[in-house]
């Protein structure tokens, strides 16, 4: 996977790749990364990020702009964490503005 842009809002960087998705990571305790999540919607690489935080839904705007011609709004909720075994975890959905795409929360 091939990154080609990055933001970071908080605690949380968003990385935007080659093969079509954005990346959420936390950093660890240990210090090490650990991803979070994934938002899967654009038919592109993801060439450019930015994100801002949202006071009033507690949690984050993500805009990303994508190779596909598209510019894409992404809610991300606030306290997004890895409780240690990612087999586990279902799962979460979140709709885009345009609530035609999903955005996948590991």
């Amino acid at each position: 996977m091939a990154l080609l842009c990055l933001c970071v809002v908080g605690d949380l960087l968003c990385t935007g790749s080659a093969d079509k998705t954005i990346g959420l990571w936390r950093r660890q305790s240990s210090g090490e990364l650990a991803k979070v999540g994934s938002i899967r919607g654009h038919e592109g690489p993801v060439k450019c990020l930015q994100a801002s935080w949202c006071r009033i839904s507690n949690g984050c705007m993500v805009y990303s702009g994508s190779l596909d011609k598209s510019i894409r709004v992404w809610w991300v909720p606030n306290g997004l964490e890895l409780d240690g075994n990612e087999q586990q975890q279902q799962d979460k959905c979140f709709k885009d503005q345009n609530e035609k795409e999903r955005v996948f929360l590991r």
